[in-house]
């Protein structure tokens, strides 16, 4: 019997254009189950997904960076690992003097902000808004109280292992590095684990294995194997993962967690 279903958000739960479609919410709305979203986006990138999705279990956001319930208040924030403001505020500044190109992100809790868009790129936000350009100056003096995330947006791979190569040379003991795509890396506290908002997960509702279903499509972090009793791969999903799935449904793009789970339902797992 699945009792809880974990889930990516883009490339899985999400189309390549951002969107939920009717007939995945349906589906999943149908099944009755608690339902967590793992992702690096921002807890107010969640939202709408969330208000569809008629859930109020906890949410992983910013790659294990906050876990969050989807209600107001104080008692909404279940655990939270931010950055170091002063030493992102420098880092900040070393990779707009040595990437004069490169599209520079910050994220609090509530809101994000753009210091320097990439030539031709820049972040793609949920909901199709565009984050407000602020000088840095501005941002760490007036408008962050904490720091979650750093987006980096890179014009080319090449450019983006620049960065990364340039990342690494500082030794920034607190950060982790998560790779995001070809021209995306995204910098946390390297507190920041989806494994313990899973395991946090786990213990909260006494899961066990056997009770958890995983939809997913990236090969990160995330090791489904060590958590989930029944892995599900979307068609669209890294090769490495697609060959550990215990199930292959199709691509983001066709439905494919509304006909996983329609499938999953006729096998008595609802």
């Amino acid at each position: 019997m699945a009792k809880y279903i974990f889930t990516a958000l883009d490339g899985t739960l999400l189309n390549d254009l951002g969107n939920l479609t009717t007939t995945t919410a349906f589906a999943l709305n149908n099944l009755g189950v608690p339902l967590s979203i793992i992702s690096g986006r921002a807890p107010f990138e969640f939202m709408p997904v969330l208000k569809r999705l008629q859930t109020d279990a906890p949410q992983i956001a910013f790659h294990g960076g906050m876990i969050f319930a989807p209600r107001s208040g104080k008692k909404s924030l279940l655990g939270a690992w931010p950055l170091q403001p002063l030493s992102m505020m420098a880092l900040v500044r070393s990779l707009l003097a040595s990437f004069p190109t490169l599209g520079v992100s910050v994220f609090d809790a509530q809101h994000g902000y753009a210091v320097r868009e990439a030539a031709g790129q820049r972040y793609q936000m949920l909901g199709k808004k565009r984050l407000e350009v602020t000088p840095m100056h501005v941002l760490f003096s007036t408008k962050l109280k904490e720091v979650y995330k750093i987006s980096l947006i890179a014009e080319n791979p090449a450019a983006l292992q620049a960065v990364a190569d340039f990342v690494h040379r500082l030794h920034v003991r607190e950060i982790r590095v998560v790779p995001c795509g070809e021209r995306q890396l995204d910098i946390v506290s390297r507190d920041a684990r989806p494994t313990r908002a899973i395991d946090y997960i786990m213990t909260r509702y006494r899961l066990y294995a056997g009770d958890i279903i995983y939809f997913g499509c990236h090969d990160d972090e995330v090791r489904a194997a060590d958590f989930a009793g029944v892995q599900i791969a979307m068609a669209n999903a890294d090769a490495s993962l697609r060959a550990d799935a215990d199930y292959i449904t199709t691509s983001n793009n066709d439905n494919g967690v509304a006909k996983a789970v329609q499938r999953l339902s006729l096998l008595s797992l609802n």
